[in-house]
């Protein structure tokens, strides 16, 4: 009987945080962020999902990169990811400069990401530039030929419906970019940092249960918040997560990387993306 209240006791505290991991471009301490390399040893090390960046290039490819800025910093290469052609991607390399145990990493296409991972992996799909003409047809071709299971993989992606067409198991994720002020929320229309010049973006007031079924409305099953401008530990953001989630939404957070904060999000959010997967799950345990 002490045996079994022992188990019981130990199992609540190791699972106490129940969130999910998310690595942000995959393992980002071992190898190039969004190389086959990062995302197969994400898994490896414990991320319950890996998320990567694909655009599709003006030569028709599918490449995981997240922007000019990283290509730059990792290989001292600048030039327009749109721009990058078959032969550059053949050239350059990704361990140029922060990953000289790796010698070389080169841009892998989409189809190289997926056949680095395991048939049934949890994937985090950043399109990056979806509107592009066939993208999701392109997309579904290689995980066609990596022989990929796409019902685990969930897409952000502006054009639910066009991805449902390719991908009908698959899930899409809509971004919430909410900035707390109190106790009250409001949303951006894009992307903004804390040093963003407040006339490139606009702010209205944030209605979480008209928001949400707006979102299902449109074909989305998840939310990926931005955690930039909110407080985690505040019960106002609690309550607008749970109304969120009463409409039956998964909620992704991003990008935490500091540890206490992750404790706060793991308990009113159902997963979390991070640069430092080792770290996080520590915490989280």
């Amino acid at each position: 009987m002490k045996k079994t209240i022992l188990s019981i006791l130990l199992a609540s505290s190791i699972f106490s945080y129940g969130a999910e991991i998310i690595a942000h471009r995959g393992d980002q301490r071992y190898a190039p962020e969004n190389s086959a390399e990062a995302v197969s040893s994400a898994l490896r090390n414990g991320a319950d999902y890996v998320e990567f960046d694909i655009w599709q290039t003006k030569s028709g490819e599918q490449i995981s990169l997240h922007c000019e800025s990283q290509l730059r910093r990792l290989s001292g290469v600048f030039k327009k990811v749109e721009d990058i052609t078959p032969e550059d991607r053949k050239k350059i390399n990704l361990a140029e400069r922060e990953y000289k145990h790796l010698k070389t990493v080169r841009i892998p296409l989409l189809v190289d990401v997926l056949k680095a991972l395991p048939k049934n992996a949890k994937i985090v799909f950043d399109a990056k530039n979806g509107r592009s003409p066939d993208y999701y047809k392109k997309a579904s071709q290689a995980y066609a030929e990596a022989k990929m299971d796409a019902s685990n993989t969930l897409f952000y992606t502006h054009s639910p419906a066009e991805v449902k067409k390719y991908f009908p198991n698959s899930k899409c994720i809509k971004f919430l970019l909410p900035k707390q002020e109190g106790d009250t929320f409001q949303q951006s229309n894009k992307y903004f940092a804390t040093n963003t010049p407040k006339n490139k973006y606009i702010l209205k007031p944030l209605d979480a249960k008209k928001f949400a079924k707006r979102a299902k409305k449109e074909g989305y099953e998840a939310l990926g918040i931005m955690s930039l401008h909110v407080k985690p530990s505040s019960q106002a953001f609690k309550k607008l997560c749970e109304d969120l989630k009463s409409e039956g939404l998964y909620l992704i957070v991003w990008t935490v990387n500091n540890p206490e904060e992750a404790k706060a999000y793991s308990k009113i959010v159902d997963a979390i993306t991070t640069d430092d997967i080792r770290k996080i799950k520590e915490a989280l345990k």
